[in-house]
């Protein structure tokens, strides 16, 4: 797992985890879908993203928008997801970038209150509930596990155009 923050939101710690070879996606994916409150993470795609910087831009543009009172899902972790997509449809970004059934290797991302007491309790829940080997986030890592084609299909450009990505993230319904 690796922590970041953001100078323009000191009070919130982005966490952000990688798991692999998933076996119990499907059970995820349901308690996620009934808003079993403890599963209140943002579950996405690893084919999907192509650097940190995609992630993380994505998740300031969340944490923007609902500081901001202008969130367009019912909560900051879904907006991640819906943040990640370069069109307004939130039912098909949430099929583009989230996980599916089928998904073995995804991130969790977790927005946490600076002044929450146990931080850790968060990542100590996905190691209990993950059926899944977690590896570290790296660059090298998340470029290993992208796959360029789903990248093209989703924003309709070459995927080593990180600049282009992050500008439509940053950009999208200005």
């Amino acid at each position: 797992m690796i922590t970041r923050k953001f100078p323009q939101f000191e009070d919130k710690e982005i966490q952000i985890s990688l798991f692999t070879n998933v076996q119990n996606t499907p059970e995820i994916r349901s308690h996620m879908a009934s808003g079993d409150p403890n599963y209140n993470y943002a579950f996405v795609n690893a084919a999907t993203i192509v650097s940190l910087e995609h992630l993380l831009a994505a998740t300031y543009r969340a944490i923007n928008d609902h500081s901001t009172g202008k969130p367009r899902t019912r909560n900051l972790h879904s907006e991640i997801v819906f943040c990640l997509s370069p069109n307004n449809n939130i039912m098909d970004s949430l099929k583009r970038f989230g996980t599916s059934d089928e998904s073995e290797t995804f991130y969790a991302v977790k927005v946490v209150d600076e002044d929450e007491e146990d931080k850790d309790k968060y990542l100590r829940f996905l190691h209990q509930t993950i059926k899944g080997d977690e590896l570290d986030v790296s660059e090298e890592i998340i470029k290993a596990y992208t796959i360029d084609a789903v990248v093209k299909k989703n924003y309709k450009i070459n995927p080593s155009d990180v600049s282009t990505i992050i500008s439509t993230i940053s950009l999208r319904g200005y």
